[in-house]
This record gives structure tokens, sequence and C-alpha cells, in this order.
């Protein structure tokens, strides 16, 4: 969701100067987070540019819990929002879970036609509009053995179809480690209820055509995503 409100501000902010699409395929979207991320956001882009931009006005929220909901999304409801100039991002969260429910482990072929036709077409829309496109996809554990050290045991969902179509690989992961939240000006004190620690994450850039393999550190909070030094 942060991803959705950062595209929108100007290229020289670091931004897309665009809307975003958010495609959910599991749970009912979380509204209210997303209002809670639009207030800080706001906040810190100050009035003149929160007014300029209205974030919260150009992002457009589509769940789908069925393929043909999908399919129906990416062929008709898209490609309108995309000739009006209104989408820079497109955000599926999460691929994995309509493929697996759609198909059992007897159709492993027609599964893997699904994902090479819904792959192709992100990608066509993505040249053609010069869009950029963030799929979620969940893991599974890895069962080969693997000689390689420090080499971890979970591995993309949907297989060797899928891998063909993604440019670019980050692998976001918990850690052990916690941090106490950030202190605002109206909390002084010296301790932290444990409760209200935060867990550190990391974000490892497993490929890329234009960057090194690199991993680093963040925290979600109330705030949103914040980078660790």
């Amino acid at each position: 969701m942060q991803l959705c409100l950062t595209a929108q501000l100007p290229e020289e902010s670091g931004g897309l100067n665009g809307g975003a699409v958010y495609i959910c395929t599991e749970d009912a979207f979380p509204s209210k987070r997303l209002q809670q991320l639009i207030t800080v956001f706001n906040k810190r882009q100050g009035p003149v540019m929160a007014n300029k931009l209205a974030v919260g006005d150009h992002i457009f929220v589509e769940h789908v819990s069925e393929m043909d909901q999908l399919w129906y999304c990416i062929d008709q409801r898209l490609p309108l929002l995309i000739a009006k100039g209104l989408v820079k991002l497109i955000v599926i969260d999460s691929l994995a879970a309509l493929f697996r429910s759609e198909f059992d482990s007897g159709e492993m072929f027609a599964r893997a036609k699904q994902l090479q036709r819904f792959g192709g077409r992100l990608h066509a829309l993505s040249l053609k509009h010069n869009i950029a496109v963030v799929c979620v996809n969940q893991v599974t554990a890895n069962m080969r053995p693997s000689s390689a050290p420090g080499t971890s045991n979970m591995i993309p969902a949907l297989g060797l179809t899928w891998s063909n179509f993604v440019n670019t690989r980050l692998m976001l992961k918990r850690t052990n480690y916690q941090l106490a939240p950030s202190r605002g000006k109206e909390n002084n004190t010296e301790t932290v209820n444990e409760q209200y620690m935060v867990a550190v994450r990391s974000m490892e850039i497993v490929f890329a055509p234009h960057l090194p393999n690199r991993l680093t550190y963040y925290v979600v909070d109330a705030d949103g995503v914040k980078g660790l030094r």
C-alpha cells in the first residue's frame, strides 16, 4: 500500500507521477490501514503537496476472488484506467492465492498455461504503457537438499513457469529481532511494553538486471515502512 502512495510523487522525488491499481485476491482490503498511511504521508509532504496530489483519489482497489474476475479486471477494467493516464503502478496481492485455489495437483499443465497467459498479458501492459507491475507471491518449503551454505529452504510458489516472467525478485522475511517503536514528542518514557515492540524484517534483492544482490533491514509500524541503518 505504501508503494501506491509513493508512486504518486513526482519522478524527481522518487515517484512515478501517477496513480495505482491494487488488486486484492485474499482477505478484504485493509481500507482503515490505508487511511492511516495516507494521513502520515500527507503530513510528511506538507499541506500544499498533499492537496495537489490527493493520493487517496488515485488508488483504485479491485477485489477478485476467482480467475474469471481477475481476467475481467486485467483485460477490461485496467485498460480503461490506463487509457485515461491514471495508472503508473499495478499491485497484485497475492498472485499465488488464486492459482492455488483454482487448480488442484492434477491440473498442473492447465495452471502453467494460465500462468503463461497471465504473465504475458502483464508484460505487454508494462512494456506498452511504461507501467510498473508488482506481484506479491507466497513461498513454499524446498524439499530438495542443498549443499550450498546459507541457502534458504524457502522457494517462491508457482514454480519455474512464473519465475520465467519475473524481472526483479525481492525476498521479504521476518527476523527474530525486535525494536522499540519510534517515540514521538508525546512519548518520552524510557520503558516500552514488550507487546508494542516491532519486528525487524529483511528485504533481499535475489536477482535484478540493474542491481547487485544486497540485503537491507526495515520495520513496519503505525507510520508505515521505515528503513534501518
